[in-house]
């Protein structure tokens, strides 16, 4: 099976709105609002604002590490820091899902900012290239299904001898 770019973005696209299933729409309001300000902010050339500030104020190395690359390094870090601080403040302002359709609308926001963060990751880090991914073969999947099922087994196992030594104490 072979995935090329268009199933890639939408496969991002579905987890995000997954998470926002969880997260609910509240806290993704707010997430979203934070993650695409800073998508909206880079992509209309706050990158250049950021390299400039960064070798104006940073010393030697660290400056000629940040502007390395035309301010990749300092674009990513500074989407990855916004949507971090987005998921906290979300987390933190927004309120949990309390009824189905509250985690039903919290798939909306979710998929804008999974489409906002491929939009900007493709365009910074895979400017006009292609990617695939592969599947394994038969043969590579029927060698590492026994591996599979028993790291999947012997962590049951653990959880289940953890769970009998912590009831042991308990009357």
């Amino acid at each position: 099976m072979l995935l090329d770019s268009t199933q890639c973005f939408f496969v991002l696209v579905a987890v995000t709105a997954l998470v926002g299933y969880i997260r609910g729409w509240a806290c993704e309001v707010v997430t979203c609002a934070v993650v695409l300000g800073a998508v909206l902010f880079l992509a209309a050339g706050g990158e250049r604002e950021l390299v400039t500030l960064a070798a104006a104020h940073l010393p030697g190395p660290l400056a000629a590490l940040a502007t390395a690359g035309n301010g990749l390094a300092i674009g990513v870090a500074a989407l990855v820091g916004a949507s971090a601080l987005g998921y906290w403040l979300g987390n933190r302002y927004g309120a949990g899902p309390t009824l189905h359709r509250h985690r039903l609308s919290g798939m909306l926001p979710g998929a804008a900012i999974g489409a906002a963060l491929t939009y900007y990751l493709s365009e910074q880090l895979a400017a006009g290239t292609r990617f695939a991914l592969n599947s394994p073969s038969d043969t590579q999947a029927r060698g590492d299904i026994t591996l599979v099922f028993g790291l999947g087994f012997g962590a049951l196992l653990l959880l289940l001898g953890y769970t009998f030594i912590a009831g042991r104490g308990k009357p």
